[in-house]
Parts: structure tokens; C-alpha cells; sequence
């Protein structure tokens, strides 16, 4: 496994679990993308992580 897909897997790992759950559920903004988010560092907090969410979508 290359390790890109594992750094990504573990990022998306510490996400927010209603960040995920929208995610699964299709309950984000359309013009929101797992490629805008994988161009970006996603903070640790989970409150600045819902900010992030919110400035992409």
C-alpha cells in the first residue's frame, strides 16, 4: 500500500465523528470534496475542523 493512501487514511481517521457522518449520509455541501479537504491540513480540534467544513462547502 502506498504510503499517500495510508497518510490520507489517517488524516480522515481524526475527523470529527458528525463530520463523518455527514460525509456518509450526504448531508454536506455539494461543493464540498474529499480532494479540497486532502489539499488542506485538517486542524486536530474538532470545532476548527466544522469551520473548515463550513469555508470549503
Amino acid at each position: 500500500m502506498h504510503k499517500s493512501i495510508v497518510n490520507d487514511a489517517l488524516r480522515f481517521a481524526l475527523l470529527a465523528p458528525d463530520i463523518v457522518e455527514a460525509t456518509l449520509t450526504g448531508r454536506l455541501p455539494r461543493t464540498f470534496s474529499l480532494e479540497a479537504l486532502q489539499r488542506r491540513s485538517i486542524p486536530l480540534d474538532w470545532a476548527l475542523q466544522r469551520r473548515m467544513i463550513e469555508q470549503l462547502g
